[in-house]
């Protein structure tokens, strides 16, 4: 991330937030609440998966999910 975090508010369009990821050089971009906190980050990829596929791509992905087989403990 860079100093100071490049942010966008909650209620911005997916569109402005992709422009600032754009222009800013950004893979991540801080998103707040209207005083200010951090209610989330945006990822670049996030934002292409919405652009691409829309609030489908994440129901069928949960993240932290693998599609590697578990591997067994040692004995």
């Amino acid at each position: 991330m860079s100093t100071p975090a490049t942010t966008i508010g909650a209620e911005a369009p997916l569109r402005a937030a992709v422009r600032s990821l754009a222009s800013a050089q950004l893979r991540q971009l801080c998103v707040g609440d209207r005083i200010h906190r951090l209610v989330g980050v945006l990822a670049l990829l996030d934002a292409l998966r919405l652009f691409l596929h829309g609030d489908a791509a994440f129901e069928r992905t949960p993240r932290n999910s693998s599609s590697a087989p578990t591997p067994e403990p040692p004995r």
